[in-house]
């Protein structure tokens, strides 16, 4: 069907395609709405420059937990050099450079679509995100189709959007529904009133497309109607075709269709074709919209549909290369208990090697209802792959609670090191989420949990968790005491991350009394993060650096491992992290006076979807900004307070005590700064930290309450008294 109304977009995708060709890649966004004909554009582009530039097409699934970078397999399909990036398990940075790569050879421009990407998986979108960002310096134009009106505030799609928003080399595009003329144009011929298509359909290309197919005088309602119209004058053999590619998302390759219907019924895929409804690209026969797939699937009566489901399962289970998320999602559909607790974990675990981690806790879901068919040991080897990834997700409260379960299975089973690893991890789950005191009760547990028990693995990691949390609780000699125990084992039994993590904890406490032997700890903690092989372990021993040296107000220092924590967040797509070292960098601008850049931070983790801990920071910073630029607080600070009291942690509560302070001075109210700092100041003393001391009595001291600073308050404070 003629592309109507579609220059200025086609232009524009043209100019993109010559940008490229000179070394300037380009990522375009193509948005509207289901049916608007984002695909009609996207194919039309390709086909106009087939002959100029190298094509890459691929699509995401509408499974209901997608297939980790589905649409990079599609492309392998047809490119051997995206096949070969795809063969075993190498890590994921390692495969987007090598994608990176393949699109700057200058012999020839590459145009890559990547069509749905509303339905997109984690891993897709991180792809997608670190494309964005070096897409500039290749031979390449990007284009992602998506649908905007299913891209809600909290859509995974729309942090992309905003990761992307302003870069140079980005262009949006957004389709409009065709005018009331383009439809007469399209209806020229046939026997309807173009007055009344444009009605019904509001000019969606899709609507009437499916309208004008439809047989004379037949009149959908809504594009179910319409499709199912279509489909009904088709043999017994097409239909049934159209039923199993139905409930197949992403399309069915022949060989599963003839399959699953028998081989005489592949000439109803041909059927399917000629009535408008299927494509066969390569091997693979689909929809052409996937709004008629939708239509049809819902449509396959409710006693036949779990057949479908387990007939697929059943052909893909003997292929050995099956997909497991496609596996484990018609396992679900065909309420197939077995094949589920077979599958879902699998699929869950790749996708979680590919960065999915929404896509693996929608797996885990899967498989939690069916937990009880597994031996106890299985049990709890689901569960504790599925609080890694709630945690990973930003997903606490249900990780705190899994983990809570983990450890008393660990028990039941006999296994008191592990549960009591478990314990400690829910500890500085609570912490981060704010419970501050249940948090030190928990890991106080563990660790009689583990007292007397043999040393092992589990033991080390327990030691060198519960010493983190001694660590931010000011607690010196129990972080040094445990962190160093930690590290022992840790090395004993060769476990790297339990050693960085113990490293971190031992080294960050030293920084107020020796800074140089704080930070040689945490270089050591960086090379063993790294042996571990695991990024996040390395932002985190990275990221100390930063945060331990703003702890102790030495800038530059904390500027550089800030920066680069933040780096190496960017570089591996770790965005929760990226979030918590960005805040770090807010508070160093704020705290030396660079308040422009304090706020643009503060502005972007206040947003919805940025990593809680990182948006309380931000928005206790907000509070404090106010109150230093004399902008109205009041309702901030006290909501920065009520926060900061419901830890009961004095990292928390001692910058918004200040801040209280600080507001009463400027209001006059003097006399009331003892009352608003007694508290939390009594905490800094029995922490014995220097820096909140020292801050605290300043303020005590200008309301004329003190008139020699306390012996442990951190130099500047006490040379200002």
């Amino acid at each position: 069907m003629e592309l109507l109304e579609r220059g200025e977009e086609s232009a524009t995708l043209d100019g993109c395609l010559a940008d490229a060709a000179g070394g300037a890649g380009r990522l375009v966004l193509l948005a509207g709405e289901a049916g608007v004909g984002k695909t009609s554009v996207a194919r039309s582009f390709c086909d106009r420059h087939r002959d100029r530039a190298r094509i890459w097409r691929g699509t995401c699934d509408a499974l209901a937990t997608p297939s980790p970078l589905a649409p990079l397999r599609d492309i392998a399909r047809d490119h051997d050099e995206v096949a070969d990036l795809l063969v075993g398990d190498q890590p994921r940075h390692q495969l987007f450079a090598g994608v990176l790569d393949a699109l700057v050879s200058p012999l020839q421009p590459v145009v890559v679509v990547v069509d749905d990407v509303h339905w997109a998986d984690e891993a897709t979108l991180d792809l997608l995100r670190y494309l964005g960002r070096r897409i500039v310096g290749t031979h390449a134009v990007v284009v992602v189709a998506y649908r905007d009106d299913e891209v809600g505030p909290a859509h995974p799609l729309r942090r992309l959007l905003g990761h992307l928003a302003g870069l140079s080399h980005v262009r949006r595009l957004r389709l409009a529904r065709l005018s009331c003329s383009a439809t007469a144009a399209l209806a020229e011929g046939r026997p309807v009133d173009p007055a009344y298509v444009y009605r019904v359909t509001g000019g969606n290309p899709f609507f009437v497309t499916e309208l004008l197919a439809a047989a004379p005088d037949t009149v959908p309602a809504t594009v179910c109607d319409a499709v199912l119209a279509r489909a009904a004058p088709l043999s017994r053999r097409a239909r049934e075709v159209l039923e199993v590619v139905a409930v197949v998302p992403g399309g069915a390759e022949l060989p599963l269709v003839a399959a699953v219907c028998g081989a005489e019924h592949l000439a109803g895929v041909e059927d399917g074709i000629h009535a408008g409804l299927l494509q066969v690209t390569g091997d693979m026969v689909s929809f052409r919209h996937e709004l008629a797939r939708q239509a049809v699937a819902q449509a396959v009566p409710a006693t036949r549909s779990p057949g479908l489901h387990r007939a697929v399962l059943r052909q893909l289970a003997a292929q050995p290369s099956s997909d497991p998320a496609r596996m484990a999602f018609h396992a679900s559909q065909a309420g197939d208990r077995d094949a589920v607790l077979r599958h879902a974990p699998a699929a869950a675990a790749r996708a979680s090697r590919f960065g999915a981690h929404r896509e693996a806790v929608t797996h885990f879901q899967t498989a939690l209802p069916h937990l009880d068919a597994l031996p106890p040991d299985g049990r709890v080897e689901v569960l504790e792959g599925y609080a890694e990834e709630c945690s990973a997700t930003g997903r606490l409260a249900d990780a705190i609670d899994v983990l809570e379960q983990i450890a008393l299975d660990r028990q039941a089973l006999g296994q008191a090191d592990s549960g009591a690893r478990a314990l400690v991890r829910r500890a500085g789950l609570l912490y981060a989420i704010g419970r501050s005191k249940e948090a030190y009760a928990q890991a106080a547990e563990a660790l009689a949990l583990v007292e007397g028990l043999p040393a092992s693995a589990a033991v080390a990691s327990a030691y060198a968790h519960a010493a983190y949390l001694h660590m931010v609780q000011h607690d010196r000699a129990a972080a040094q005491t445990l962190g160093a125990r930690a590290a022992v084992l840790a090395e004993r039994f060769g476990d790297h991350q339990a050693l960085a993590v113990a490293l971190v904890a031992s080294g960050s406490v030293r920084w107020e009394a020796a800074p140089a032997e704080a930070e040689s700890a945490l270089v050591r903690a960086v090379e063993a993060a790294h042996a571990s092989g695991r990024a996040a372990t390395v932002t985190l021993a990275v990221g100390a650096l930063g945060v331990g040296a703003l702890a102790v107000r030495r800038y530059p220092t904390a500027d550089r491992w800030l920066a680069e924590a933040v780096g190496w967040c960017v570089e591996h797509d770790l965005d929760t992290a990226r979030d918590f070292y960005r805040a770090g960098l807010a508070e160093s601008h704020f705290e030396q006076g660079r308040w422009p850049e304090a706020t643009e931070i503060i502005e972007e983790l206040t947003t919805p979807g940025a990593y809680p801990p990182a948006g309380r920071i931000a928005h206790r910073l907000r509070a404090r900004l106010a109150v230093r630029r004399g902008d109205p607080h009041r309702a901030l600070l006290a909501e920065a307070w009520e926060a900061a009291t419901s830890s009961g942690d004095l990292a928390r509560l001692w910058p918004v005590a200040a801040s209280r302070a600080e507001s009463a001075w400027h209001a006059g109210r003097a006399a009331r700064i003892p009352d608003l700092v007694a508290d939390t100041y009594q905490l800094a003393l029995e922490a014995d930290q220097a820096w909140a001391t020292g801050e605290l009595a300043f303020w005590w001291w200008r309301a004329g309450g003190l008139t020699d600073p306390p012996e442990r308050a951190a130099e500047p404070y006490a040379l200002h008294i």
